[in-house]
């Protein structure tokens, strides 16, 4: 039940990620096109995902590090597919991923709610 609820709340994620980005488009002077938006969604954090792999074996779980990666594939996911003014796009990459953080911390009461205790 717990993997079924995860799954479900990381496909919520990205559509509502997809929509934040879509959203701040707007905002920071760039194309709003929910596909391109979508797109960002799913691609810039793919080297997060593979790096968590590392965690697994604690002795090299400081690779997991190389995740970072997947802010520059949003900068420049962003500036490619969002088309926001050249000096706009650092400033849209960080409040993108201040709203997605918080997006982040909400979902990940949900499983909680949904099944009543938190498991560790």
């Amino acid at each position: 039940i717990w993997a079924m609820v995860g799954y479900v709340v990381s496909l919520a994620s990205i559509y509502l990620s997809a929509n934040i980005i879509d959203a701040l488009a707007g905002v920071f002077g760039g194309t709003r096109n929910f596909n391109m938006a979508m797109k960002v969604a799913v691609y810039a954090p793919t080297a997060f995902w593979l790096a968590a792999i590392f965690n697994v074996q604690p002795p090299i779980a400081f690779l997991s590090l190389m995740g970072l990666y997947s802010f520059y594939l949003l900068y420049t996911g962003l500036a490619a597919l969002m088309k926001p003014p050249a000096d706009k796009v650092l400033i849209y990459t960080i409040a993108t991923v201040a709203c997605i953080a918080l997006l982040w911390i909400v979902l990940a009461g949900v499983p909680v709610l949904v099944l009543g205790t938190h498991r560790l």
